[in-house]
């Protein structure tokens, strides 16, 4: 829980310039394309495309960015999980051992006084 408390700032701010980045993207094709006669006449399309370039680069540089905290958090968030898990599995079966007559009592043996 606390996990998620402090990762969902930072995950709202690399959603927010994800989309930021991604409405400047769509603008900017937006214009290009209904100017596109005076872009040509104006022979400026190296220009944006090195622009358009620029700007995809970004786009997907924040993307990257927001899929890798993702990534992040869901594995400490496993590994949490599965320590739990471990953990919960350790006391059970020292639960186990202490009912079936104390700390030493292996598995088999365990299954052997099951079977009596």
């Amino acid at each position: 829980m606390g996990l998620s408390l402090a990762v969902t700032p930072i995950f709202r701010t690399k959603l927010t310039k994800q989309f930021l980045v991604g409405a400047r993207n769509t603008a900017f094709v937006t214009e290009y394309v209904t100017g596109m006669a005076t872009v040509k006449s104006l022979q400026m399309e190296p220009v944006l495309e090195r622009r358009y370039g620029d700007l995809l680069a970004q786009y997907l540089a924040a993307g990257f960015e927001t899929k890798q905290l993702a990534n992040t958090y869901n594995m400490v968030a496993n590994a949490l999980e599965q320590t739990m898990t471990l953990a919960i599995l350790g006391e059970a079966r020292a639960l186990m051992c202490h009912r079936w007559g104390g700390e030493g009592v292996r598995d088999g043996e365990i299954a052997a006084r099951a079977l009596r």
